[in-house]
């Protein structure tokens, strides 16, 4: 037992904090040198969906209206202003920022407050909700060729209503491609270093024409688009108006050009 004793006294005595810090100091030095050289990954970047409360575009809006209930074609021209409005959280406790929609004509100059949508970007996705039907407009990391379901929370048989009545407008639509990633875009004397050409859809047969495409530019959003919705039945004899332009045999529906003309981004 003293000889037990007397050991432990000896391995006490030559203990010496001292000595167990500087071999523990270069360590920590080397631990510390090694956490700095580990690069996090970097977070995605909404290039082409930014949101900021008080940004806005204002867009030339041109609408072609085939109402068939009264049998004929109506044309209108006016502009639209989108603005983000205050930042909430959703029901997924998600930053969603509201968007406020504008309109003002020619005969009526002052902005009036038609709608209220939202629009958030999640995890790898801009969404927008709009009249109800969320649609997921863009994917990230956007890549030239790459496609997404953009209607996973919309039924393709979902009608709305328009002037002279209803049309369905997402049939037939799959999903939406990358079409294009374009640099040095100009439009409406607004110059865009990168942009992307997105299609929605690009269907026709006899007696249906679904087309919707539109153009993001980086650091500001969307700046174009284009849809064709339209119906016809060819006053009941279809094969007389086989190979027709759509402009000239639609009878229900609606074409729409939508481009920027200021923003604040």
């Amino acid at each position: 037992m003293a000889k037990y004793e007397l050991r432990a006294t000896r391995i006490r005595d030559t203990y010496n904090p001292m000595k167990k810090l500087l071999f523990i100091l270069p360590l920590l030095l080397l631990l510390a040198s090694c956490a700095r050289e580990v690069e996090p990954f970097a977070p995605i970047a909404y290039n082409y969906s930014p949101m900021d409360s008080g940004k806005f575009i204002v867009y030339q809006v041109d609408s072609i209206i085939y109402n068939e209930y009264e049998d004929r074609i109506d044309s209108h021209s006016y502009e639209i202003r989108y603005e983000y409005g205050r930042m909430e959280l959703d029901a997924t406790d998600e930053p969603i920022y509201r968007l406020l929609r504008y309109e003002r004509t020619a005969t009526n100059p002052d902005w009036q407050l038609k709608q209220i949508f939202a629009a958030k970007n999640t995890r790898n996705q801009f969404q927008l909700i709009e009249n109800n039907q969320r649609l997921i407009k863009l994917t990230y990391p956007v890549e030239q060729g790459s496609d997404w379901d953009g209607l996973p929370f919309i039924r393709r048989d979902t009608s709305i209503e328009i002037q002279g009545g209803s049309i369905n407008l997402y049939k037939d639509w799959d999903n939406f491609t990358c079409e294009a990633i374009e640099p040095d875009f100009s439009l409406n004397g607004l110059s865009f270093d990168t942009t992307l050409v997105i299609l929605q859809v690009d269907k026709t047969n006899n007696i249906e024409r679904r087309y919707a495409k539109e153009r993001y530019a980086k650091g500001v959003g969307l700046i174009e688009r284009e849809m064709w919705i339209l119906d016809t039945q060819c006053g009941g004899n279809i094969a007389t108006c086989i190979g027709t332009p759509w402009e000239l045999k639609a009878e229900k529906g609606f074409i729409l050009r939508q481009r920027i003309l200021q923003h604040n981004f």
